[in-house]
Parts: C-alpha cells; structure tokens; sequence
C-alpha cells in the first residue's frame, strides 16, 4: 500500500502496511483472511492461528464497508475480545460471530490480534475537531477500567484533552499527553497531510500500540479556512485568560479560578438551542434570582 496515495485499505491491509513504519509504536501481531478463505479452508486457517498465538486473541471486523473516506461504519460490525486460540469451538464461534454481521460479501476479511494485556491507557485521537475541523488534537482516552475499548465502545471513564496543533510541547506536561501527540504527529508523517481518527492503547511498560488508523469522514462538512480563524483567535484569548487569571484584591488565593458552569448548567436543563419559552421560563425560575440565594446558602459571597 502507498501511503502518498489517497487510498485506505480495509482496516487489516492499512494495519498490516502500517507495521512497516513501526518503532514509535507497534501493531499488535497479527493475520487476516477473507469469508471466502474461511469457507474454503476453515481447518487450515483455525490451525495457522493456534500456531501464531499463544495467548488472548481479538477477532476483529475488517469489512470492505469499513473505515472508508465515504463512511467509518463504526461499531456496525462484530468484534470479539478475550478468545482463546487453543479453544477450537471459542475460535469457530468467534469468526462465525463476525462473520454473520456482515452483509454477505465474500470478500470481506476477518482480522485477527494478539489482544494487548496490562492496558494503562486505552483511546482514540482526532488529529482535528471532529465537528468543525478545528486544529486541535482531540486525545480521548481511559486510564481506569484497563479495556483496550472502553473509549469506542462507551463504557469506562472517559477523559478528554485538547491540544492547539502549532502549539510547543513546552506547553503540555504530562508526559503521558506527551507520548499521545508524538504517536498522532508521527502516525500524520506517514499519511500525510488528511484528518485522522486512531485508536490506540498504551501498556504498563510504556509501549504504545495502533489498532485502527482511518479517515474522518466528516472532514467534508467542516468550516472551510478554521485553522486560520482559530490562529487568529487564540492569542488574544490568551492574553484574556491571562488577564482574568490574575489575583483580585479582596480575595484569597494567588490567582483566580475559572469554572465552566460549576452548578447551574442551562445547557444539560434546558439544551444548548432552546426555544424562546424554556429560555425565558429558565431567566425566570433560575438566572434571574434563584441561583444567587442558592449560591449565598451554602457560604458563597
């Protein structure tokens, strides 16, 4: 596969093409096949898979429809974590799982992994706003539950970070943020200049490793020229916050504390566009005077 090219390959041939570029992070070990192979040499594959691996496998989807510069297909498919390649039955059943969420196309593959243990830190990178294009690394990512998917598939805890992405690394420090943004640029020198969506994991030892790299798709909606209009913005922003931040007289503490809608939060009560009625109703329940007794109650001045 040419990466200077345009073209994606199906999860498992953008992976397999990937471990050429290998050294700052690692693609788990792996092999794919088509429905069609299986169909035809289901003993023959099974065999060369309890050879491979010793240990938990994942037998992942990598469907022609996946991962397209039309459509991600995210989640459509089945993929099975935790399977036990000497298990024969657990295999079979496994594969034939993935397999019956497909559509019926012969020639769509099943990935199989050495499943990653010791998960420290397990995510996905937006190299842009997923939204509107923004020139920001969206790093989400769960550092609790130790799933290698706790992130795509909506369990777990879920942290989000967002980095300018012309701004020094001087800026960012923590070293694990550090390690994400050397994976996403290093992964964007391979691809080249697109908006990428990776998902990743990091184990107790420190080693990264890749388990998709795909387009995003919805990189054809976006604002055209935001990476400007955000450079634009940004410092004066800062010169803002900076302003704001500093000590007030009359107030303990060296600096000040900003909080994005500490207690009252419109946008969860009444939704981020609301209609002329909730909003007045919530200026008059809530804004207008409620919310300052409440506030003085509990000790706030």
């Amino acid at each position: 596969m040419n990466f200077i090219s345009p073209a994606f390959g199906t999860k498992a041939e953008t992976l397999a093409a990937l471990r050429r570029h290998e050294g700052q992070f690692h693609i788990p070990e792996m092999i794919f096949f088509t429905v069609a192979e299986w169909t035809n040499s289901v003993n023959e594959i099974m065999d060369n898979i309890g050879d491979k691996f010793d240990g938990p496998i994942a037998v992942r989807s990598s469907a022609l429809l996946e991962d397209t510069q039309e459509a991600s297909m995210a989640g459509r498919y089945d993929s099975i974590l935790g399977v036990d390649p000497q298990n024969p039955a657990d295999l079979l059943g496994a594969v034939n799982t993935v397999i019956a969420s497909y559509d019926g196309l012969q020639e769509n593959q099943i990935l199989i992994q050495r499943q990653i243990e010791n998960v420290e830190v397990g995510g996905v990178i937006m190299t842009h706003d997923l939204q509107d294009g923004a020139p920001y690394y969206v790093l989400g990512y769960d550092d609790e539950s130790g799933l290698t998917d706790a992130v795509t598939g909506g369990c777990g805890v879920h942290k989000t970070v967002l980095v300018f992405r012309d701004s020094s690394d001087a800026h960012v420090k923590s070293p694990r943020v550090r390690k994400m943004l050397a994976l996403a640029r290093g992964i964007e020198d391979i691809f080249g200049a697109r908006p990428l969506d990776i998902e990743f994991a990091i184990d107790r030892s420190g080693s990264v490793h890749v388990f998709q790299v795909r387009p995003i798709v919805t990189s054809r909606t976006w604002v055209p020229d935001m990476a400007l209009f955000t450079s634009h913005r940004l410092p004066p922003i800062e010169t803002r916050f900076q302003e704001l931040n500093a000590r007030r007289p009359g107030l303990a503490g060296e600096k000040t504390i900003l909080g994005n809608m500490p207690d009252w939060n419109p946008a969860e009560i009444i939704g981020a566009t609301p209609r002329p009625l909730a909003y007045s109703l919530y200026r008059r329940l809530i804004t207008k005077d409620s919310w300052r007794h409440a506030r003085a109650a509990i000790g706030y001045h």
